[in-house]
């Protein structure tokens, strides 16, 4: 969890960067500057949201064949008379 936090943190100042150096050279136009807003718009507001569920999907076996219907849920144990 720790790795994505980082790599998300080094998208934002990537992004951020690119937009600061954008401002200083010369204005961009709506067409070139909408993938810069909408990947800081996914960093800021979607990732840091999105991801601990998604985590969880990753290693919670049972939680994934709930949600997703991947695998068929846990059959209780038999009970032999």
């Amino acid at each position: 969890m720790l790795a994505i936090e980082v790599l998300l943190f080094l998208v934002f100042a990537q992004i951020s960067a690119r937009n600061i150096l954008a401002q200083l050279a010369n204005p961009l136009t709506h067409t070139q500057s909408w993938p810069l807003r909408f990947a800081d718009y996914l960093t800021l507001h979607v990732a840091p949201f999105l991801t601990p569920f998604l985590a969880a999907l990753a290693v919670h076996p049972a939680l994934r064949a709930e949600i997703l219907h991947f695998a068929a849920p846990p059959s209780p144990p038999r009970r032999t008379p």
